[in-house]
């Protein structure tokens, strides 16, 4: 049996486009901590906003999208932030997160590396 677990974490897709206008950019991306601080606070403000998501209904979910940028307004990552630091080259890319985040882990059972074979207990 396969595990849907893309069905099970992502019940239904819904997207927004919101004006990257609307957002005033002020972080410091010349330092390594300043870029740092950026990172992780553009990810702690994406799983807050998550968060307060998947709290609501989805009656109050269509509402809450449509006023995306005005009610989430802090949370939101900001265009130029992702585009800067996009183009750094000192940051991971998007291929190099997959490579290391979402790639099969080798696993090596102790098992595996013993010889001779164990035989099984018999009860």
């Amino acid at each position: 049996m396969i595990d849907d677990i893309a069905g099970r974490f992502y019940p239904f897709w819904a997207s927004r486009v919101v004006d990257p206008k609307s957002f005033d950019v002020d972080q410091e991306y010349d330092t390594e901590e300043g870029r740092a601080k950026t990172v992780s606070g553009v990810c702690v403000n994406v799983a807050n906003l998550g968060t307060s998501l998947a709290g609501l209904t989805k009656n109050d979910l269509k509402p809450a999208l449509d006023e995306l940028a005005d009610r989430y307004r802090n949370l939101m990552p900001q265009p130029e932030v992702i585009t800067r630091l996009s183009a750094r080259k000192d940051v991971m890319s998007v291929d190099q997160w997959c490579e290391v985040f979402d790639g099969h882990v080798p696993l090596t059972l102790e098992s595996e590396l013993v010889w001779p074979v164990a035989k099984p207990i018999v009860v």
